[in-house]
């Protein structure tokens, strides 16, 4: 069941930069997390790191490096790097292990419904982010005035919209 929320959390956030997305160039491999060993309790934790490209392909592949080219559960006959957009990839379905989570469709979507009307619904992520964003406010506004290359107030505005437009997208697809 963690493994399973975890892939409902990071197919919906979209990041396209993690454990099951394969890259192939000298053979094919994820990355970009740990396997943490719990050895008294005989259980392994996934634990990802690297989440800089989260949330960049919600709406479209704004980053044309990390789209992955098939969907959580998407069974794929072709075992074989191919190349989609700019990168060699090779389907998450292909690896064993991920292709028995994928399998577990109904927990899947589970998952994904109870972090929607969760911890990602509208009023939950749209409080945080408020919070988030007077905490900051300020001091965006003090750097944009002082520093040539700091982003404008309105640039940072727009940017924080923007996210409130994916999750809303991310909600409902």
């Amino acid at each position: 069941e963690e493994i399973i929320s975890y892939a409902a959390v990071d197919r919906t956030i979209r990041h396209d930069d993690g454990p099951f997305h394969w890259y192939c160039f000298d053979g094919c491999a994820s990355h970009n997390f740990y396997w943490y060993e719990e050895s008294n309790e005989q259980k392994l934790h996934l634990i990802r790191w690297d989440m800089d490209n989260a949330f960049e392909n919600i709406i479209n592949n704004s980053n044309p490096i990390t789209p992955i080219a098939d969907d959580w559960g998407e069974v794929s006959n072709n075992c074989f790097p191919f190349q989609y957009l700019n990168s060699f990839q090779w389907s998450a379905a292909c690896d064993k292990l991920t292709a028995v989570w994928a399998s577990y469709d109904s927990l899947f979507e589970s998952k994904k419904a109870t972090l929607i009307n969760g911890p990602m619904s509208q009023a939950s992520t749209d409080a945080m982010l408020e919070a988030w964003a007077n905490q900051i406010r300020s001091a965006t506004e003090e750097a944009s005035s002082i520093h040539d290359d700091a982003i404008s107030i309105e640039d940072w505005e727009f940017q924080l919209n923007e996210l409130k437009n994916q999750l809303e997208f991310a909600r409902n697809n």
